[in-house]
């Protein structure tokens, strides 16, 4: 059984058939003919596609609507939005957006539960080490550090985690189209994936699941990211 964990930076696709699919936003239209074969596809979606005026699409609107697009080509097994800080649930729900998108189960999460699934891969302790570590730096140097900024995975990053953290989701966990620098969405030519906001988070999150039982069941196609992850393991 096979994980594909995609986001859409670049994929570097490889050459196995997977058993289920993790998309992010407008990934979830890479391995469309798996999909159409039957092969369950889970898409994680972030708020603000639903918006065109909030969030980081707030000023890319030809962005949001061709990843929306992209959401839209695939039957959904399960789509989880991901919350947000400008929206809530009971706004998503009336988009309209959403009803465009074929999805048989349809969860909106809050930040709570975003937090237990950080929690399941880092674990209690770990979490708190690092929060007092990030109290203890600010305080010496007279800074403010945000705490979002070290567990603020991206959605391609969250996929993984449900992928550990869910027994529906079977190792090995193939992650593709998620890289450690900007790159061009697979969808479109005339913007970049900017990783600037997630990238500390995403690999600090990497780091724990390298040195954990997880880490020989990961495979990582982009280079950059897996070069990274590959000197974790060490």
């Amino acid at each position: 059984m096979t994980t594909f964990i995609v986001g859409a930076k670049e994929p570097v696709i490889p050459d196995v058939a997977p058993d289920q699919i993790i998309a992010a936003n407008g990934a979830a239209s890479t391995f469309l003919n798996y999909v159409e074969d039957g092969v369950p596809l889970t898409a994680l979606m972030t708020p603000y596609l639903l918006f065109p005026d909030i969030g980081p699409y707030a000023s890319r609107e030809e962005l949001r609507l061709q990843t929306v697009k992209e959401m839209i080509k695939p039957e959904i097994q399960r789509l989880i939005i991901r919350p947000g800080l400008y929206t809530n649930c009971d706004e998503i729900v009336k988009s309209s957006v959403l009803e465009d998108i074929s999805a048989k189960i349809v969860e909106c999460w809050e930040f709570r539960d975003l937090d237990r699934l950080i929690i399941g891969v880092y674990g209690y302790k770990a979490i708190l080490r690092e929060l007092f570590h990030l109290r203890s730096f600010s305080l010496r140097k007279n800074k403010r550090l945000s705490v979002l900024s070290s567990f603020k995975i991206s959605t391609g990053i969250m996929g993984l985690a449900l992928a550990i953290n869910d027994r529906n989701y079977t190792p090995p966990y193939y992650v593709i189209g998620i890289g450690d620098s900007d790159g061009n969405y697979s969808y479109t030519t005339t913007d970049k994936a900017d990783r600037a906001a997630h990238l500390t988070a995403d690999i600090k999150m990497l780091s724990e699941l390298a040195k954990s039982k997880f880490g020989s069941e990961i495979i990582i196609t982009d280079p950059g990211l897996n070069e990274r992850f590959q000197k974790f393991r060490v």
